[in-house]
């Protein structure tokens, strides 16, 4: 195993940049500073944690990797903080069969301007059929808060890939997504898909 010290500093702007750069003008003559325009957001946060990394069993079937710690976040002025983690556990059952569970628990910038907390468990299987054809399915839960927003996921996923040589490699994957936005039932939402995609290397 191999243990670590983790440290993260994050800035984001949510205005045309560069929101450092600005002046104003009075009637003394022009002063420069770092005032933002009206309407210029700006996130920042800072993430001190531990790092855990390897394999805590002899045989080497588990495999873990975690980063959990403290955050503290700063909103033009609106201050947050709490715990953050990452956890990644996954386990080779057999030479064929590996499955995989992960935990989460972060605050990040929002697309919207803010932002979010998101909260999440996912399991993934992965089984290989033979030496070209690999099997996967995965399912994951999360729960999304932003400002008074909560949005409560579910996606189910299942595929295969083949290997058709060492150059070539197709894959297909058929998904679906059930979005739930609490207290706002029009909001709401399913989607479902297929994806088909080729690999090409050399």
């Amino acid at each position: 195993l191999t243990y670590g010290f983790s440290y993260k500093h994050d800035v984001s702007d949510f205005s045309a940049a560069p929101y450092f750069s600005t002046s104003q003008v009075l009637p003394s003559g022009p002063v420069l500073g770092n005032l933002r325009p009206p309407g210029q957001r700006q996130f920042t946060q800072d993430f001190f944690g531990l790092t855990i990394n390897g394999k805590p069993t002899s045989s080497g079937k588990i495999h873990i990797t975690t980063r959990f710690g403290y955050f503290t976040s700063d909103l033009d002025g609106a201050t947050n903080n709490g715990a953050s983690y990452d956890l990644r556990i996954s386990h080779n059952l057999t030479e064929k069969f590996t499955h995989e569970l992960s935990l989460g628990n972060n605050t990040s910038a929002s697309v919207t301007g803010g932002s979010i907390k998101t909260e999440s468990i996912a399991y993934s299987i992965a089984y290989a059929l033979s030496e070209k054809i690999l099997l996967n399915f995965n399912a994951a839960k999360s729960k999304s808060t932003t400002g008074n927003t909560q949005i409560d996921a579910l996606n189910l996923s299942a595929g295969a890939s083949w290997e058709y040589n060492k150059y070539l490699r197709f894959g297909a994957v058929v998904d679906t997504l059930d979005s739930k936005v609490k207290n706002t039932p029009s909001s709401n939402f399913k989607a479902n898909s297929l994806k088909l995609s080729s690999t090409f290397r050399y």
